[in-house]
């Protein structure tokens, strides 16, 4: 097939793209050049602007498959190690780097470490299934699935660490300690009804593993207990 017969084979697969609806743009590149781009439709309803090949557009987690194919092909010639833990190849990157693999961030089933004395505020959806640590300072989840995919994955929460829960649904939850400077190993500082949430069942269970507090806008001081709710 000829270069003019694949531009034609191109199109037709943006046959049904309305010129006067929403639209897209396609490029091929080989050995580092662009050789076809085409817009097609338009990048804004109203007032009508065509779309054009310079146009912006925000593609978001779409680049993960874009990432992961990538990947897949140095695994495949050889050049990654698909169980290799991130930091071989990433040395740079934080101590969390060493507990996760390339084929976890692929696959979305890493765990989230939060380390360091810090606030780390989580206000979007994540959707990894490994569950998180929080080994020190603050996490703060509040959001639906903060954390990662509802009741999936277990929470831990380390001694002199805290979990800031208010909203989003979490898998069970393993916590100790008095949490950082002492104010609390589970506080709710958002709106969310965290107390309500376990209640209800959003989270299926609790175990402490010692003397552990926790609270909101009232506090509770426990002793070492394991149980559901």
């Amino acid at each position: 097939m000829n270069d003019a017969a694949r531009v034609a084979a191109t199109r037709r697969l943006f046959a049904d793209v309305d010129p006067a609806g929403p639209g897209c743009s396609a490029a091929v590149f080989r050995r580092g050049e662009v050789v076809y781009a085409e817009a097609f439709g338009l990048r804004q309803l109203e007032p009508a602007e065509p779309m054009t090949t310079d146009t912006v557009l925000d593609i978001g987690s779409t680049s993960k498959q874009f990432t992961a194919t990538a990947i897949g092909l140095l695994a495949l010639r050889g050049d990654v190690e698909l169980s290799a833990a991130v930091d071989t190849y990433l040395p740079t990157l934080a101590p969390w780097a060493d507990d996760v693999t390339v084929g976890n961030l692929i696959s979305g089933a890493g765990t989230l470490v939060k380390q360091g004395a810090n606030t780390v505020t989580l206000s979007a959806i994540n959707t990894h299934t490994g569950g998180a640590t929080v080994a020190a300072g603050v996490l703060r989840g509040w959001t639906d699935s903060a954390l990662g995919a509802p009741g999936v994955g277990t929470v831990v929460v380390s001694n002199n660490a805290t979990l800031d829960r208010g909203w989003g649904t979490v898998g069970p939850i393993i916590v100790s300690g008095n949490g950082a400077d002492g104010n609390g190993a589970i506080v709710n500082n958002s709106s969310g009804n965290m107390v309500g949430d376990w209640v209800g069942g959003m989270t299926p269970s609790l175990t402490l593993t010692g003397d552990t507090m926790f609270g909101g806008n009232t506090r509770w001081d426990l002793g070492s207990s394991t149980g559901d709710r």
